[in-house]
């Protein structure tokens, strides 16, 4: 019953800006909805994300989970 969404995503995104130097961050980003009905949605996504900063690099990785209810 409903169906089923794959995405996939991949950011590279430059944190310089003026005086500010906020490093090089990419984030690759994997997920899965599930559409119960047009108005009910169950979201499941992994992102990991690789940054940069003054030659130190550093990664991390988190799990999101959404419920998404639309009431009109």
């Amino acid at each position: 019953k409903g169906a089923w969404e794959f995405y996939a995503r991949y950011s590279d995104l430059n944190l310089n800006d003026g005086a500010i130097d906020g490093g090089q961050m990419q984030v690759a980003t994997l997920g899965l909805n599930w559409w119960l009905t047009p108005f009910f949605t169950v979201n499941v996504g992994y992102k990991y994300i690789w940054n940069e900063q003054y030659g130190e690099k550093a990664e991390s990785s988190g799990l999101l989970t959404r419920l998404i209810l639309v009431l009109e």
